[in-house]
């Protein structure tokens, strides 16, 4: 009879606790073997709710705590704006950070990323059977998307990624960054422009009538900020 007797491992519900604190973007290399499949992340995102959980660019576990900050904030405002734009004529389907999108660009790369704000062109939405998936993640990428710097984001990492939904099929993106008031437009067939405290923000040519009024934005930012000294 051996000393001791083989650990088990309780069934989920009763081993599930409150998710860890976690300061910042943690990036997991998996072993090969490990397949991270649409399935096994969305039980991975159940499990841990408060966490934002995404496949990364080269198949590893991406695990950020959420959006802190004036990210919120800045998310909720840009998502009305379009919605708006949306139903009054613009077409499309526009969805918030909770939309998860399957990549893949025929090279063997395929993350499953989460912008803060996106929309689908209405060619892609008529591609999808003009419905979001009822479980798991799109099968497309976004034509424009939104991504609001966090103060626990890393600027170079939000660049990147911004280059790589460019890379993925993306024709238009948005790289907002609260602290420094900049917005950095990405487009397919253009440098990135970066505009400094911008007021007026337009999606044309690809979003045709659509801007954003961003000065609200700022003066609440500025507001909080002389408050703090």
């Amino acid at each position: 009879m051996p000393d001791t007797m083989p650990a088990t491992l309780a069934p989920p519900s009763q081993a599930r606790r409150a998710p860890p604190q976690l300061d910042g973007v943690a990036r997991l290399r998996l072993p090969a073997q490990w397949l991270l499949d649409d399935d096994a992340l969305e039980q991975i995102d159940q499990l841990n709710p408060g966490w934002r959980i995404e496949r990364g660019y080269n198949g590893e576990l991406v695990i950020n705590m959420g959006a802190t900050g004036w990210s919120p904030n800045i998310c909720s405002w840009i998502c009305a704006q379009l919605h708006l734009w949306s139903h009054a004529g613009g077409g499309g389907f526009v969805q918030d950070s909770s939309a998860g999108f399957n990549l893949d660009d025929g090279e063997g790369r395929t993350p499953e990323w989460e912008p803060d704000a996106s929309w689908i062109s209405d060619e892609q939405f008529e591609a999808a059977g003009r419905r979001p998936p009822t479980s798991g993640f799109w099968n497309l990428c976004p034509a424009f998307v939104v991504e609001v710097v966090s103060p626990r984001d890393s600027r170079p990492d939000q660049r990147r990624k911004m280059e790589g939904w460019l890379h993925f099929g993306a024709q238009l993106g948005w790289l907002i960054d609260p602290e420094a008031r900049t917005v950095s437009i990405y487009r397919s067939d253009a440098e990135v422009e970066e505009l400094q405290r911008p007021t007026r923000v337009s999606g044309e040519p690809l979003l045709q009538g659509f801007a954003v009024d961003f000065a609200p934005i700022w003066r609440m930012i500025d507001a909080a900020a002389d408050r703090e000294e």
